[in-house]
């Protein structure tokens, strides 16, 4: 049985999307998955299940649609992809500055990965694409930065949903 972490895109942010996280392990559980957890409010889920990730991705966010009326892409990843995206990670936090790394729910196209570094908009922040997800440092937060979800999202032609490189890590403990 295969462990996996599933991050939901944008639910739970400013009334918009609510996805209970009782909720969410409930129909985990019904969903047939064992050792469901949860962490923050930001749909994180761990859990084991004997399907393929391509197929628990389908089916969790049909069931996620199905049960809360809202379509929300689901990334799901090992936590041996996760230990991969740590390992490579290019920034840390430091001096103020915060890393946010940003899952592909699907894999973009390889030249609109490679065309990410021409296309950056004017700022202090540092960016850097790899084939199935994206880190930011972030100088100034998140919220000032053009380096947004949204204009990622446009560059890459993918949903991405967004965790800081904290959470990465602790999704990742709670995962072993």
């Amino acid at each position: 049985m295969g462990v996996y972490i599933a991050l939901l895109r944008g639910v739970n942010l400013g009334g918009h999307r609510k996805v209970p996280m009782a909720e969410l392990r409930a129909l985990a559980q019904e969903l047939g998955y064992a050792r469901v957890r949860t962490y923050i409010q930001s749909g994180n889920l761990i859990f084991q299940s004997d399907k393929a990730a391509r197929a628990l991705q389908g089916e969790l966010e049909r069931a996620i649609a199905g049960r809360f009326g809202c379509d929300v892409p689901v990334a799901i990843r090992t936590p041996g992809e996760i230990e991969a995206v740590l390992r490579e990670a290019p920034f840390e936090d430091a001096d103020g500055a915060v890393v946010y790394v940003f899952f592909a729910v699907e894999e973009p196209a390889a030249q609109r990965v490679r065309e990410i570094p021409q296309a950056l908009p004017s700022t202090e922040d540092e960016c850097r694409a790899a084939a199935s997800h994206v880190y930011v440092r972030y100088h100034h937060g998140v919220h000032l930065s053009p380096l947004s979800n949204t204009w990622l999202e446009r560059r890459l032609g993918v949903p991405l949903t967004a965790r800081s490189i904290s959470t990465v890590r602790r999704l990742l403990e709670m995962a072993r």
